[in-house]
């Protein structure tokens, strides 16, 4: 899976796994100086927990994903409020090579 930064300078931040499925767990404390209102995420919620891989730094800009064509239509550039996005195969390939090709620089 993916990991996009919001913001003006958000993109494409890191690669990750689902280390452990998801069960109910209350909010990581290290978590909560980057939520913006914690009652939000306060109390047992079903949470998964990720296993960075790769930290790509620095970030894959938005700008550089939607100017490729197969990433214009990306559900994070559509709709940026929500917190899960499937992707196409299409969709993944091309961002898989934008990564590629910003990891072996």
């Amino acid at each position: 899976m993916y990991l996009w930064e919001a913001g003006r300078e958000g993109g494409v931040a890191a690669v990750a796994e689902i280390s452990e499925p998801p069960r109910l767990l209350p909010e990581p404390s290290a978590q909560l100086p980057f939520a913006r209102v914690a009652a939000a995420f306060a109390g047992d919620r079903a949470r998964a927990r990720l296993r960075i891989l790769t930290v790509i730094e620095p970030v894959i800009p938005r700008r550089s994903i939607v100017s490729n064509p197969d990433l214009q239509e990306l559900g994070v550039l559509r709709f940026p409020r929500g917190t899960n996005y499937r992707l196409s195969l299409d969709q993944w390939q091309a961002l898989n090579s934008l990564v590629q090709d910003r990891v072996a620089d």
